[in-house]
């Protein structure tokens, strides 16, 4: 694929099998691809690699400092056959139709691995016309791969890809960058159900959109007045300041937010290229960001030095740099100065900055209890939730007007409620004390709105008040997405799936990777009845976060939905015991015809975890047909506030007693519409 220097990778990026030649002689397949292909060419690539069949593919083979074109050129001079992702996108691509003709002036067999049902062009059907094509839509994911396999010449491969591709439960969690290039055929059987769910799943959307052409939104164009921080490397003695250096990208972030007509990319999103090596072409393009905030830390003592640099994620080039040598007590004065420089190369007003200027700096211990909290906190664990509480309050006892620390406090405080880590009571009421202390400590805190819409919202169920506390917050804070996400799923809860799904899209270009958007977008698109899209938004939320809490439930839900009992039950087998793990199991074998081992599994799980998860419990037997036992457990999650309870009316389980009067009963108590 030669997109020149517009091309972009997919979010997942590809690495070398270890045991690669680097030299394009070595390699068998040339990859053909058009950008907007990129996930499904990566996920081609790791396939044949795991199958022992070595690509070239552009950007990732491409040299540092070699010209472009040339390599290409060279790529295709000395690989064994050109494969071919066929798509629209394809057909669309200059770039795509010169590679195909060189590897046909060129003799080289080109195999086409078509991807939607989009119309072969006139110009590509006439090199294509003695190709051997195999069509992923007639032959299915693994079919078509097991093919392309065979195409390439790799048969002894394909026998070992058709023999696991039945897959274990455990398929789906392997990771693929540490699986690809393995000698034994078990881990390589492993690495092709792992890519094959993953491909099927971008598949589903790449099909739906070519046969829905006119509702397939535009690919957005990454807007000049936009960054990104990546997490600064930590170049301490003993490398023990990750937090810091953490904690610096995230106050960085904050600082930027106040400079108008920039986009800042959040840190949840950015933050998770920490130790990856991917060239920025690819950052830019997985962030939606023009320009790549990079650095470095190295503390000693009390005394630390923070390096910085603006580059282009388009080219590389250098457009600003910086070195601060100071005191840990002037940190913030740092972020400040930096921030203030990036907004004079970026040509902007930093008039906005001097309230940051002004500020009284928190406490020097204090300010390191916060940075240590923040990195516990976004474990997104129960464990990391109760390191975070330990830290943050007791920076919050050092200096009390300390309000960035108030704030990663209120959000611990929400994730512990929203998660049933603590009990709704408890965690819940200390989001509404969280959120009147920081409206004391400042009236327009877009958090201290946003925690009081939070907090009517999944538990007083107060709708209208919650309503009028999200306007407030997006008054105060329109590019905040934790405002937009709770405004998102307040509609959502509340059965106005058009206007959740446009929420929840717009947190996209700050937040591009956050996993937890992907996975209320896919509940949206579930309860629209667009089950493709929600599987493929519940994967993209689970590649980014794989242990997301009962996200494994989500996505079997969804594959159950769609009658593919297998894939749901591997799907539940990947979930933890504690969110739902035996439940999920309940139903798929219930779907199975297993009603016995159903029955059995669900009372396992009633007696390890009922009383934390009365509302799944009374979907598993909504689901099981058993309506009495269903609104009996009902009415222990509306007692108990169960954080999922809101969720009801969007719920595709209640089906089997939605006919029930006393399901109408329920969303009037809850004051939800019929």
């Amino acid at each position: 694929m030669a997109e020149d220097k517009g091309m972009g990778e997919s979010s997942e990026a590809v690495s070398q099998s270890p045991g690669a030649s680097a030299g394009p002689a070595s390699r068998t397949v040339f990859l053909s691809y058009a950008s907007p292909d990129a996930a499904v060419a990566n996920q081609v690539c790791q396939f044949l690699e795991s199958h022992g069949v070595a690509c070239w593919m552009a950007p990732r083979d491409v040299k540092p400092g070699a010209a472009y074109a040339d390599a290409i050129v060279h790529a295709i001079n000395e690989a064994g056959a050109l494969v071919l992702v066929l798509s629209a996108s394809a057909m669309a691509s200059e770039h795509v139709s010169r590679e195909v003709e060189r590897a046909a002036s060129k003799h080289k067999p080109v195999v086409a691995f078509r991807v939607d049902a989009a119309a072969l062009s006139a110009e590509l059907e006439y090199f294509l016309s003695r190709s051997q094509w195999i069509d992923v839509p007639a032959l299915g994911v693994s079919g078509a791969l097991a093919k392309l396999v065979e195409a390439v010449g790799r048969g002894s491969a394909v026998r070992s890809a058709k023999a696991g591709l039945g897959g274990g439960g455990a398929a789906g969690r392997a990771s693929i960058d540490h699986a690809v290039g393995t000698a034994s055929v078990a881990k390589r059987v492993v690495v092709a159900v792992a890519i094959v769910i993953v491909l099927g799943a971008v598949l589903a959307v790449r099909i739906w959109q070519s046969k829905h052409a006119e509702t397939a939104p535009p690919v957005a164009a990454i807007s000049d007045k936009s960054i990104a921080v990546l997490p600064f490397v930590d170049l301490s003695e003993k490398h023990d300041q990750e937090y810091f250096s953490d904690g610096l990208l995230e106050e960085l972030v904050s600082v930027l937010g106040k400079l108008p007509n920039l986009r800042v990319i959040a840190h949840t999103s950015s933050v998770r290229f920490r130790g990856k090596s991917e060239d920025l072409l690819s950052v830019g393009s997985q962030l939606g960001a023009a320009h790549i905030v990079l650095g470095s830390v190295r503390r000693v003592g009390n005394h630390v030095r923070v390096a910085a640099q603006l580059v282009r994620s388009s080219d590389g080039g250098q457009e600003w740099t910086g070195t601060y040598d100071r005191s840990v007590d002037d940190i913030l004065q740092v972020q400040t100065d930096i921030a203030a420089s990036l907004g004079r190369a970026l040509q902007l007003s930093v008039t906005e900055l001097q309230d940051a200027r002004s500020a009284v700096p928190p406490n020097a211990e204090a300010y390191d209890l916060y940075l240590r909290g923040l990195q516990a906190n976004d474990r997104i664990a129960n464990e990391g939730f109760a390191e975070a509480t330990s830290y943050l309050q007791r920076a919050i006892d050092l200096d009390t007007h300390f309000v960035r620390a108030h704030e990663a406090l209120a959000s611990t405080h929400l994730l512990q409620a929203v998660f049933g880590a603590v009990p709704a009571d408890v965690g819940f009421g200390r989001v509404r004390d969280d959120a009147k202390n920081l409206l004391k400590l400042d009236p327009n805190s877009g958090w201290g709105q946003t925690l009081l819409c939070r907090f009517h919202t999944e538990y007083t169920w107060d709708w209208p008040e919650a309503e009028r506390q999200c306007t407030a917050a997006l008054e105060i804070a329109p590019r905040f997405w934790l405002a937009l996400y709770a405004a998102a799923d307040l509609a959502l809860i509340r059965g106005d799936y058009a206007k959740a799904e446009r929420l929840f899209r717009e947190i996209f270009p700050i937040d591009p990777l956050n996993a937890d958007t992907y996975m209320e977008l896919g509940l949206t698109l579930e309860a629209l009845g667009r089950l493709a899209e929600a599987e493929a938004s519940f994967r993209r939320g689970l590649a980014i976060t794989p242990t997301y809490i009962t996200g494994h439930v989500e996505l079997g839900l969804v594959l159950l939905a769609e009658n593919r009992i297998e894939d749901a039950r591997q799907a539940f087998e990947l979930e933890a015991p504690e969110y739902g793990q035996q439940a999920g199991l309940a139903m798929a074998l219930h779907a199975r015809g297993r009603r016995t081992e159903a029955a059995a599994a669900l009372e396992h799980f009633i007696q390890d975890h009922g009383h934390e998860q009365p509302k799944m419990i009374a979907d598993a037997y909504s689901y099981l047909g058993n309506a009495d036992r269903a609104f009996d457990w009902l009415g222990r999650a509306y007692r108990q506030k169960d954080p999922i309870m809101p969720y009801i009316k969007s719920d595709w389980l209640m089906h089997g007693v939605e006919h029930d009067p006393r399901y109408k009963a329920f969303l009037k108590k809850m004051n939800l519409p019929e």
